[in-house]
């Protein structure tokens, strides 16, 4: 068996711009979600040409067979693709399988949620979302070129805020930010960048007063929406990134 070698992202980035098609494509043999039952299934044969009229009959755990387009699939966290984008930018393989079921509009969506200004009740009317929910920034014109997120537990002593603390511990929102976590009320979810330079990685967090508050109350593992370094790159991960991953990792299966 040959395996070509990869090469970088920014490089695939020239060579194929219809980033929009690359889809973990199934194989036979490989499992998979339906989408709109959410029944699990093993794909049996494939028919058709290319990514739109891609077919596969699925023969699902109850026996009930199916015929299904690519799109009406969800390909699981042990898809081979999955796992080969997952390991090559030190993803949860949850976080790719994610970003290649779920369409850039939901994605962008669930970015359009912005906390209210500091008030005198916790705030608890916002969207709560799994662990390893991805979203991109929603106004950005180019998708694959938005930057992507994922819900993920980070220890708050680990994150150093952006701001600067400015006396921020005696603002009269300190204390009831602080009561509120020991109550057991979590905030809006904060927004927490990896940095990685000179091979030293660094978190940061956007939002001072819900990340200093959760190490007051001794919170060990904060749901945040975790934005993750691309080492190929030196810049935040892109939605493009792995979406150009994937159609290479698609080409390097078919050509080995």
């Amino acid at each position: 068996m040959t395996q070509l070698p990869m090469r970088p992202v920014a490089q695939y980035y020239r060579n194929h711009r219809n980033l929009t098609d690359a889809l973990a494509r199934f194989a036979v043999g490989d499992r998979a979600r339906i989408k709109e039952t959410g029944h699990l299934g093993t794909v049996e044969s494939l028919f058709g040409s290319g990514p739109e009229f891609h077919k596969a009959i699925v023969r699902c755990d109850n026996g009930i067979a199916q015929t299904l387009s690519d799109r009406e699939l969800d390909c699981l966290p042990d898809h081979p693709i999955v796992q080969t984008v997952a390991q090559r930018f030190s993803l949860p393989a949850e976080v790719v399988a994610n970003a290649f079921n779920d369409t850039p509009t939901q994605m962008g969506d669930r970015d359009r949620y912005f906390a209210p200004v500091n008030g005198e009740e916790p705030e608890t009317n916002f969207p709560r979302h799994p662990r390893y929910t991805v979203r991109i920034q929603h106004w950005h014109p180019e998708p694959e070129q938005a930057y992507i997120d994922y819900i993920d537990l980070v220890d708050p002593m680990e994150v150093t805020p952006s701001e600067p603390e400015c006396g921020i511990r005696l603002h009269p929102t300190f204390q009831r930010y602080v009561a509120w976590y020991k109550a057991g009320h979590l905030p809006p979810y904060p927004a927490v960048f990896e940095q990685v330079y000179d091979g030293k990685r660094k978190l940061l967090g956007a939002n001072r007063r819900r990340i200093l508050t959760a190490r007051e109350a001794g919170i060990r593992e904060l749901p945040v929406w975790l934005g993750r370094w691309n080492r190929e790159t030196g810049l935040p991960l892109k939605y493009g990134d792995i979406l150009a991953a994937a159609n290479q990792a698609t080409t390097l299966k078919e050509a080995a």
